[in-house]
């Protein structure tokens, strides 16, 4: 009763509610159709000013030569909320995870700073030592201290590298990557360990012009599990162990690919089933949330998470992600 002949923009939170005269009267005059037909979610007043978030589905009709708009709204609100506070949980699951494998990350940190710093401190006591024996040699100097330079900065990348891992991310902090350049930052956290396993790691990236809008620390937290799985299931192998990392375009239209395989000896069929489910593990150590949280994270960015054994041996996972909108790609 209260809004028997009144205009339903009031209904309508700012600038909708100014233009919302204008919006039908383009239709009428243009016949193109913005919300008419379609679903859309939007934020609406209750009487008291309160915002409602809605779904809003808008007919139209003529009954007896008068055209008539008919809007469907549904409160979406409480699904909204539970949605926030889903995503939220997951990014701090996601986070206890990562600081769960602070142990094997601290060893590989540990180890991959001492190197280049070391460098950093030989490199420069030779300098030294040239300068304080009065030899004049500006071009083997040069040289030491562009050694010098360089180990200095690959020890300052792999700092920058392990404290992004670690920190508490934002769900909604989204940025534009080229896939390779995640796999890279993961694989310089796994040096360490690829080469006390004596494992290699296999590059192609076929995608250089693929990027895509994802959440840079919960993605490379996935590219980092699987390829920490990788290389437990290499631990046991007596031939030669590969870490094959790819990045391509999908089969799936408007999707890049990350394919992760290894040559271990690949997942058994009565385990196939059971990867993704939460809490199961074949590890001693592990707490089974590892894959079930990476399929979450990468179903949230709209994507695929799939897990195949090898025809040649060995496993692979294949992380499906949407492609940026709006960049055109070969």
């Amino acid at each position: 009763e209260e809004m028997q002949g009144r205009n339903i923009g009031m209904l309508m939170p700012e600038p909708h509610r100014s233009q919302h005269d204008h919006y039908i009267r383009r239709y009428l005059e243009t016949g193109v159709r913005r919300i008419i037909g379609m679903r859309r979610e939007l934020t609406a007043h209750h009487r008291d000013g309160t915002p409602i978030e809605l779904e809003l589905s808008v007919a139209e009709g003529i009954a007896g030569g008068q055209q008539y708009f008919i809007g469907f709204t549904h409160d979406i609100t409480a699904r909204n909320r539970a949605e926030r506070e889903s995503r939220l949980h997951l990014s701090h699951l996601a986070h206890a995870t990562r600081i769960h494998a602070m142990d094997e990350l601290a060893s590989t940190l540990a180890h991959e700073i001492r190197q280049p710093l070391t460098a950093v401190h030989t490199t420069a006591q030779a300098a030294l030592i040239q300068i304080d024996g009065g030899k004049r040699v500006p071009e083997e100097i040069e040289g030491h201290l562009a050694q010098i330079t360089q180990q200095a900065r690959r020890a300052s990348q792999i700092i920058d590298q392990l404290r992004r891992f670690l920190r508490r991310d934002d769900p909604q902090d989204l940025s534009d990557h080229h896939p390779s350049v995640l796999v890279e930052g993961v694989l310089l956290l796994l040096t360490h360990r690829m080469q006390s396993l004596g494992a290699e790691a296999h590059r192609s990236y076929n995608a250089a012009e693929c990027r895509v809008q994802v959440n840079r620390t919960q993605i490379e937290q996935v590219i980092y599990n699987l390829m920490d799985n990788a290389l437990d299931a290499m631990e046991s192998v007596d031939g030669p162990r590969v870490l094959a990392v790819a990045t391509c375009l999908s089969g799936r239209n408007g999707y890049c690919e990350i394919s992760i395989q290894d040559t271990g000896p690949g997942i058994p069929d009565e385990h196939m089933g059971d990867l993704f489910t939460p809490y199961f593990t074949t590890k001693d150590r592990g707490m089974g949330l590892g894959l079930p949280l990476c399929r979450s994270i990468v179903e949230n960015h709209g994507g695929q998470l799939t897990a195949e054994n090898r025809p040649s041996g060995g496993a692979a996972f294949r992380v499906s992600l949407p492609i940026l909108p709006g960049v055109r790609h070969r």
